[in-house]
């Protein structure tokens, strides 16, 4: 095998997250991907699913945190609106009566 090849074999048989040093590894040696056969290409098809996987769960929790917080400030610039009114009517009504 490879140095290409080998190197590829380490990071996909890892059972840790990928890195960014992996993700560069495997831009570099992704020529080398096709030499992977039988069960080891089986094993990268399963570890990408998995982190594509993690990945997905995690833009959704990112996604849900940001909704909350644009409703929360949508409901600051509400409240902020209201008060706005509130003082407008009042000077309104107090140039009006006074």
């Amino acid at each position: 095998m490879s140095k290409e090849s080998d190197t590829l074999k380490e990071i996909f048989l890892s059972i840790r997250k990928l890195t960014e040093e992996d993700l560069d590894s495997l831009r570099k040696y992704m020529a080398a991907i096709p030499s992977l056969t039988g069960q080891n290409a089986d094993w990268v098809r399963v570890r990408m699913e998995v982190e594509l996987i993690d990945d997905i769960r995690l833009l959704d929790k990112t996604s849900t945190r940001l909704i909350n917080t644009a409703n929360n400030l949508t409901k600051v610039m509400l409240g902020i609106g209201v008060v706005g009114v509130i003082a407008t009517i009042a000077g309104v009504v107090h140039t009006i009566f006074f």
